[in-house]
């Protein structure tokens, strides 16, 4: 009986020392990990945010894209005038061109340059050396000849233009532009004067602001407002 009793006791020691055994082992596993971690000196990864999409949006509809369509291109237009008395002012003259101007970059649609004085051969030359670019011809003019600029005969001027193409110079579009005016007697009636002018200036200030108006409906634009 205590031979059995031995052999038992002989076995049960056993399993307990293998237990011990395995035990210690995981622990050295553990222990072995965390030191080779720590030598590495490396972080995780962080997590990566979800792409984003770039199809719909949040309400739905199509992604925008991140560059735009530009704008339509703005069309080169030169406004150059002619005095053909070169003792006569250019006031009046330059009230007409200034109208025109301030009416062509009211509607948005052109890219404007101030051309020098020009007659109207040069005016047409400079259109068919160009590629892109229009000329707007402007001179100002009376029956009464040489006595034109003569304030007493102010109200009795007019516009003639000529909008050349460019590449070919060819004429796009030309007439006579008139101050406006009214009445049984052929009198001018002004518009309301603009500030420090008078009302043939306001009137000639308009009649170039018309000439702009034939032009931009010559190149099939929309009027401004």
């Amino acid at each position: 009986m205590r031979s059995g009793s031995m052999l038992h006791d002989f076995k049960r020691n056993q399993r307990s020392a293998r237990v011990g055994i395995f035990v210690l082992g995981i622990g050295f596993v553990v222990a072995m990990a965390g030191l080779t971690y720590g030598q590495s000196g490396r972080k995780p990864p962080k997590p990566q945010p979800p792409p984003t999409s770039s199809t719909p949006d949040d309400q739905g509809g199509p992604a925008k894209p991140d560059n735009p369509a530009p704008g339509k291109p703005k069309t080169p237009i030169t406004v150059a005038s002619y005095l053909p008395n070169t003792a006569s002012s250019s006031i009046y003259t330059n009230i007409v061109v200034d109208g025109c101007l301030d009416r062509l970059k009211q509607s948005g649609a052109f890219e404007i340059t101030r051309g020098r004085e020009m007659n109207r051969k040069e005016a047409s030359d400079l259109a068919k050396g160009s590629t892109d670019s229009y000329v707007l011809w402007i001179e100002l003019r009376s029956d009464r000849g040489d006595v034109m600029m003569e304030p007493r005969y102010a109200s009795e001027l007019y516009v003639d233009y000529v909008l050349f193409a460019p590449g070919t110079g060819k004429n796009r579009s030309a007439g006579h532009v008139y101050q406006r005016r009214t009445g049984a007697l052929g009198t001018p009636l002004p518009l309301p004067p603009t500030v420090g002018r008078g009302p043939v200036e306001s009137q000639l200030d308009r009649a170039g602001r018309d000439t702009a108006d034939r032009v931009i409906a010559a190149l099939n634009l929309p009027l401004p407002h």
